[in-house]
């Protein structure tokens, strides 16, 4: 018997399946093949389904029969569906600069403190509503043709099931949940127009759906009582995958973005709930929260520069059959940098997000080399990252051990320039795509195969190389840190 979990990411989705013993039996992924007009900041649902169940079919086919699949997503963006199922709008990614307007109608018409008490966050316009309440000002009819609204963990379980679900986790990145009462706010949603019907049922995380339908499980070839499971939002379910169940770990999962995630007990920090520009997300069981810093860019500025300044070494990487990062692995010098990059492509992230902030290199000479750059690019997200850590710390949540998943975690040199910014041991996982394997653990507890996460836990979760903070890397690293911070607050203000 085999159990399987379904990450449907941003560029790409991916599908893993696993004994239920916690063994890898197989993976396919699909990076999805946008129409061009989509631009950089919409998706393809259409697209997104087909590559899904692509990879579903191709990775079905081992010997264990397919018991149940777990889903989990990105956040915020939506699709409107009518009522045969098809898209209505693209859905728009967070960073896409839409909905400020939309947000600014919301706060006047609820105020900022009521929004507050209620979403135990602060009005961002990355959030799904904005995009929304954007698509019915273009189009005033479009939420009357409506018949679903769906992030991209319901869609799917939609399209699999029939059912309309969505976990406590990925509701939160709509801002219209209530996160006392655990479902929607029929207040927000009244100021922001978009009708009640059209949302999920809000679930906790890991609730079974139901079967796969009839005519899907033909098609993809899988078990007619394949069961189908609601997951979580990425971050929460790397969260999962990488067994940080506990305070004191952390997860740092490095995709297009660079997050750490890690939990805490309402009991021990009642003042963070509500008190924090933070996020504060309900998560497995009563009292546990998650809460998470991040920056817009992670691993997206690596791309980005192998995409404008890459094309000599990918060149070479092709011609000797190595992955282009892996050559970089090759060339990036072992000492730190004395560059400091703003990592603001996309703008500032958590906890003092700026969308209009930009990003910036400093220390250029004229014996700059190309690689030195690439490595501080790395450096530049983790300084900015160590200062959510540090915010964290301040408000009495202190990270004492991560441990990496995601593309980033492949980069042996990124690990150990983020344990010396850092200064805690960052650990690898014997299974790096950590929301995969959270979904499949997920899909096992509800299949019945396990009573509960910590015995899942025990039997899936392995680390694998552990990565030590050097002492005189970390003393460079506390300087150059404060250089860093030290210029935040201007690059700030040129850009606010």
């Amino acid at each position: 018997m085999s159990v399987a979990g379904l990450d449907v990411g941003t560029t790409g989705c991916k599908c893993s399946v696993y004994t239920d013993g916690g063994e890898l039996l197989k993976e396919a992924y699909r990076e999805y093949d946008f129409p061009a007009d989509c631009g950089q900041r919409e998706l393809d649902a259409a697209v997104i389904w087909e590559c899904v169940q692509e990879v579903i079919r191709e990775a079905a086919q081992v010997p264990d029969p397919l018991k149940a699949i777990g889903v989990a997503s990105m956040g915020e963006a939506a699709v409107l569906l009518d009522e045969k199922d098809e898209p209505l709008c693209r859905p728009i990614l967070y960073f896409d600069p839409r909905g400020q307007e939309q947000i600014d109608r919301v706060v006047c018409a609820v105020g900022i403190e009521r929004l507050r008490e209620i979403t135990w966050m602060e009005p961002q316009k990355i959030y799904t509503i904005t995009k929304i309440m954007w698509e019915a000002d273009r189009d005033p009819q479009i939420l009357n043709r409506a018949r679903h609204l769906l992030l991209m963990q319901d869609y799917i379980v939609y399209m699999l099931s029939g059912i309309a679900q969505i976990d406590y986790t990925l509701a939160t990145r709509t801002y219209a949940f209530d996160m006392k009462r655990l479902t929607w706010s029929r207040e927000i949603l009244d100021a922001c127009g978009i009708p009640e019907r059209l949302w999920s049922r809000c679930v906790p995380t890991g609730t079974a759906a139901g079967p796969v339908r009839p005519e899907v499980a033909e098609r993809l070839g899988v078990p007619e009582d394949l069961l189908i499971v609601t997951g979580a939002h990425d971050q929460p379910a790397a969260l999962i995958g990488n067994g940080v169940l506990n305070e004191g770990l952390g997860s740092d999962s490095t995709g297009t973005n660079e997050c750490i995630t890690t939990v805490f007990e309402s009991r021990n920090h009642p003042d963070y709930i509500g008190h924090t520009q933070l996020t504060s997300v309900p998560f497995l069981r009563d009292g546990l929260f998650t809460t998470a810093v991040f920056s817009f860019t992670g691993g997206g500025m690596l791309k980005w520069y192998r995409e404008q300044f890459g094309k000599y070494e990918r060149q070479i990487a092709r011609e000797r059959g190595i992955g282009y990062y892996d050559r970089m692995e090759e060339l990036i010098p072992g000492e730190p940098t004395e560059l400091l990059v703003y990592p603001y492509f996309l703008g500032k992230g958590a906890p003092d997000m700026n969308p209009r902030a930009r990003a910036c290199i400093l220390g250029l000479t004229m014996e700059t080399k190309a690689e030195e750059i690439y490595r501080a690019l790395m450096e530049g997200v983790s300084y900015e990252i160590r200062m959510g850590l540090d915010y964290l710390k301040e408000k009495g949540i202190e990270i004492r051990e991560l441990r990496a998943t995601g593309g980033g975690a492949r980069s042996a040199a990124w690990l150990q320039i983020k344990a010396d910014v850092y200064g805690v041991p960052v650990h690898t996982m014997k299974v790096q795509e950590g929301g995969n394997l959270a979904c499949a653990m997920l899909a096992a507890i509800a299949a019945g195969l396990y009573p509960d996460i910590e015995t899942a836990a025990a039997q899936f979760i392995h680390v694998d190389q552990t990565f030590l903070p050097d002492p005189e890397r970390k003393a460079f690293y506390d300087r150059q840190y404060q250089r860093y911070r030290s210029l935040v607050s201007v690059i700030n203000d040129i850009y606010q």
